[in-house]
Order: C-alpha cells, then structure tokens, then sequence
C-alpha cells in the first residue's frame, strides 16, 4: 500500500502545500470582520445609543443548540458593555418557531427600548412591523434562507447579505458582531459560536472551519468550561463535542413543553452562579430523549427508495429532527420525518435531513404551495402541512430523493492496515480536520482473518493490537464473523478517555466476509 498521508491527499485531493494550508494553526485575524457592514455598523450603533440612555434591550432566541448559543453570546456581551438586558427563549410547544405576533403583542406591552432577534426573524414580517408601528425597533441576527419580502428590522444581519462564501451559523454570526461591539475576541463567546457550527450541520470550511479549529485550541487552553461537565471526561473533538455537549443541549427544547430552556443561556453566558439547575437539566432531558427516540425508531415504518427515506412517527414534534439525523445516518438515505403538531390540530410538522448534493429547496419545490410554514437551509429545514397532503408530501420528496446523485459509497472507504492503527496515523489524520458537513472524516477498510477476533465478556468485538490500540465495535457481535475466513472491517479512529485513560480505537460499525 501508499504511505497513509499518499492515500489521505490523494482522498482529499490536496497537495502537501494544500495540507499545510489547511492544518496551518487557527487565529482570530482569519475570521470576518463586520467593521464594513452598514447593517453590523447600524445595528452597533441602536445598540450604544441604547445603553447610553440605560433602556433595555430584550434578546429573543430560540430553542435548539444554535439559538441558545446565539442568544447566550448576545447576553454575554450585552452584559459585558453594561447594558440592561433581558432574554426570552420560546417554547416549541407553546409559541412555536420565531417571534409570533402574540408574543410581539407583550413585548410592545412592556418598557424595551430595542429588540434584537437571533436565529430567527427573517420570516417574521407581521411581528415586526407590529412592533415597529409601535415605536420598537428591532436587530435580526439570523442565517435562516432570505424570504422575497424581509421584515421591517432596523439592521439584518446575515451571511448571505454580508456575500460569505458558505452558509454560517447564527450563533457564529452572533460571535462575529460580539467582535465588533467588544472591539476585542471573546474566547467563550468563540467557543459557543463553534458549538452551534457543529450543531446546526454547516459546511466545514472557510469561516465555519476556522472558528471549530480555533475553539478546539481554546478547549485546549482551559476555555470552555461550561461544556466540560456535558462530556463525560470524553475526549474533545468535534464529533464527541456534537454527540455529547450539543445533543444534551438541543434536548431541553425539544423535550420539554415549558419554558425550561432559558435555564441554559444563563448558564452558557456566564451571567448566572447557579450550575447544578441547567446540568441536572440537560442530562434529564438527554436522557428522556434517548428513550423517546430508540422508541421511536423501533418503531418506524419508513418508505424509501435509494436515495430517500420517508416516515410518520409518533414521537414529540421536537425530536422529529433528531430521528431524521439518526435514519440519515445509519441509512445513508435523505429522509423526512413527520409528525403531529402540537399546536395545530389537522397539521404535520415534519423535519428534512440530507447531505452531498441534496437541497431542502429543491426537495420542496413541487408542493411549496401546500405548505403551512417553511424555513431552514440546504441539509436541514422544517416545514408544516395539512394532514391531507401527507401523500402528495411524501411522494414528492421520495420522486426528488431518487433524481440525485448517489454516487458510489465504496469509493470513500480508505484502506488501512493493522499495522496503521496507531497514534502516529491518528495524528496524521487530525491534520486533516476538523470534519464536518461537506468534509466528513475518512472511514477505513482493515483486513482482518475472522479467526483472529476477539470479543468482550458481552459479545461485543474487542480485539487488542499493539500499542494500546484495539478493534471495537457495539455493532459487530461474536459469531457474526465466520472464523478461519477473511474480513474486512469497515470503522473510522477514534481517541477516547476512559478512567482517565486515553486510547486510541479502530471503531467498527459494519463489516464484509469474503468468500
């Protein structure tokens, strides 16, 4: 075989002047500065004049990972330029996505001076100029796809309006301006505009991919505590960061029917003492969520095709997105999942997944005039419809799914001896990430003699190597693999840290016999 680094350049199509580029150490002066922006300047400029005259500023967010992250930086700056803020995360099941003209209709009630959306807004044209009428004006942060007609908003802030080269998250778009109203770089406001990166499924590149490197360097040098507690002692990359940080954060909004949720962005923003509240809470709701998810799951009926999967679950209209990253994942299939919503009888809120060359838009084009709501970006959008729509829903998006381009799978898998399977492989491949959307990390194919395969006490696959190093898999149980015949095993490498012990695992999630 070609050394290791020939077949991942080769993988990647980079040169070795490529790679240096792209592994070369992360700074703060890579990511944009908003100081020639007209609507981050305005919307700098409403925020000082409002601090000036002591009003208060009302930051609303939303319920995920993104909007919690985004309204925490937005709290945490505010707080750190002396101004009067409040926040108000809404509740999925209560006032549904964005600011409602309901919930508009209090905040005219009440004595703010300024109003500053995040992670939503460009959709909310009625609830603006309700509260511009009023006498309110209003920021919007938000990353959301552009409607035709904008909201009345005294400055939108947006990667498509600010002409960035790839889709971004609000949380980061909220770091980005957090820069030019600090005139400095916060490191946790950093960390949390890469969290909602990672969260809300943005391409790995460019901006994206400089704040997740440069907040893992930060994670390095002692920032980011108030994510530690969410890792389980597990090492810190940005696949554990999304599987454990992220997933415990995005549960709460999506699990509870109140308003527990804005518990976190006082806990993310640093500006509340209390800890044991928002961390009990978090882990309560992952753990809910994981029950209510493997029910669910189990309990799917999809219909798919080869590129696409479709699906009515049961499960709580919140977790619709989860259960459709889950079967995108283990399926490989782009996939909508609906469910009854809890607001509108009658109604279906469904949520889209997909990567590689599928797009939301697309998949929704044929039946946009059925469509109750609508928003999202390329890979993961949410939409409501009538009941009676169902079928016309799901045999579009499934006749869309199947015009894509598939590709062959079997191309990605990179051979890897086991020999290979060592730290100095591990951090060879380290100087390819972070991974990510539109940069997803390699799989490997070991060949192994089925013969030589050892399983744990449970029947898991356990096999030590040398150095410290083993095969591993949950998926792959004894006696699967027929003995005294040649396998190869498909996994990926990962760092891990048990007992305070770090090692290094081929992790496998399927395998092949031959003959």
């Amino acid at each position: 075989m070609e050394p290791l680094l020939t077949r991942l350049l080769d993988h990647y199509s980079l040169t070795e002047e490529g790679l240096a580029a792209l592994s070369a150490e992360p700074s703060f002066s890579l990511l944009p500065d908003l100081s020639d922006s007209l609507a981050a300047l305005e919307a700098k400029s409403a925020i000082a004049s409002t601090i000036a005259g002591r009003g208060k500023i009302l930051v609303y967010g939303d319920y995920d990972c993104d909007g919690i992250m985004a309204t925490s930086i937005m709290v945490r700056t505010l707080s750190a330029l002396g101004a009067r803020v409040e926040y108000f995360i809404p509740s999925r099941y209560k006032d549904g996505y964005g600011l409602t003209l309901d919930n508009a209709k209090k905040i005219a009630a009440k004595d703010f001076a300024l109003l500053i959306l995040v992670d939503n807004g460009v959709s909310c044209l009625e609830p603006v100029a309700y509260l511009l009428e009023k006498g309110l004006k209003t920021i919007i942060i938000d990353h959301h796809d552009l409607p035709v007609s904008l909201p009345p908003s005294l400055a939108l802030v947006h990667d498509q309006l600010l002409a960035f080269p790839d889709k971004c998250s609000a949380g980061a778009l909220c770091f980005f301006f957090s820069r030019l109203l600090l005139g400095y770089d916060d490191q946790e406001n950093a960390i949390m505009g890469a969290i909602s990166i990672l969260s809300d499924l943005m391409p790995m590149k460019g901006y994206n991919r400089t704040l997740v490197a440069l907040s893992l360097r930060l994670f390095r040098q002692g920032y980011g505590q108030a994510f530690l507690p969410l890792m389980e002692g597990d090492i810190i990359d940005e696949r554990t960061l999304s599987l454990k940080a992220n997933s415990k954060i995005n549960a709460v909004g999506r699990v509870r029917l109140d308003y527990a949720a804005r518990l976190l962005v006082g806990y993310f923003s640093l500006t509340e003492k209390d800890k044991s509240q928002p961390l009990q809470l978090m882990n309560e709701c992952q753990n809910t969520r994981k029950q209510l998810s493997k029910e669910a799951e189990g309990s799917l009926e999809l219909s798919v095709n080869e590129r696409g999967a479709f699906a009515v679950s049961s499960i709580l209209e919140g977790l619709s997105g989860l259960l459709a990253n889950r079967v995108l994942e283990k399926t490989g299939k782009m996939t909508l999942i609906a469910c009854a919503s809890h607001l509108k009888e009658g109604t279906y809120v469904a949520s889209i997944r997909g990567r590689g060359d599928f797009d939301s838009h697309a998949a929704v084009a044929s039946f946009a005039d059925r469509l109750l709501s609508y928003g999202g970006h390329r890979y993961a959008a949410g939409m409501s419809f009538r009941y009676n729509d169902l079928g016309l829903v799901k045999d579009a998006f499934l006749r869309y799914c199947s015009t894509l381009d598939g590709g062959n799978a079997e191309t990605s898998k990179l051979p890897l001896s086991l020999s290979e399977i060592n730290m100095d492989s591990y951090r060879l491949l380290r100087r390819f990430g972070p991974f990510g959307v539109d940069w997803p990390a390699p799989e490997f194919v070991v060949a192994v003699d089925g013969s030589a395969l050892l399983y744990s006490p449970k029947g898991f696959l356990s096999t030590s190597l040398a150095n410290s190093t083993r095969l591993f898999s949950f998926s792959i149980k004894e006696g699967m693999v027929e003995k005294g015949k040649k396998a190869n095993i498909k996994g990926r490498l990962s760092l891990s840290r048990y007992q305070g012990r770090v090692s290094l695992d081929f992790l496998a999630d399927s395998y092949e016999q031959e003959g």
